[in-house]
């Protein structure tokens, strides 16, 4: 119980911060405009942030296998996205796979978060 005890205040949930729905949502409108592309790179290594905190809580309260695969296509994703955010002409894939590909980003990131309140949720509760 002293493990849990040490992170019940430190909620998994919070390294998905609020706004990441409408980052996504920026992704979409980067893709397709020429004006608002630059800044999909930026969202994305925001998103990649997120990420990187929730492995490291999952670590920390050594659970690092909790969402291993998720994480890891997550990463694959972000990785690849921020390539063609970087130089659209050198990126493997097209306009339409980007989307296709932040959709996968848009569906996976819900199910982190839903893991990490899940967490949240067990070491919230029994703590004695």
């Amino acid at each position: 119980m002293a493990h849990k005890e040490l992170f019940k205040d430190q909620k998994l949930s919070d390294c998905f911060h609020s706004s990441t729905g409408w980052m996504v949502r920026k992704l979409y409108e980067a893709v397709w405009s020429d004006d608002l592309f630059p800044l999909g790179k930026t969202h994305v290594e925001i998103l990649t942030k997120q990420v990187d905190e929730f492995e490291k809580g999952l670590i920390e309260r050594e659970l690092p296998d909790t969402a291993s695969y998720e994480i890891s296509k997550v990463r694959y994703v972000l990785s690849e996205l921020e390539k063609f955010f970087k130089n659209k002409t050198e990126s493997k894939f097209s306009d339409d796979d980007a989307e296709i590909f932040i959709f996968y980003i848009e569906r996976h990131f819900v199910e982190l978060e839903k893991i990490a309140k899940a967490i949240d949720e067990e070491y919230g509760s029994d703590v004695e």
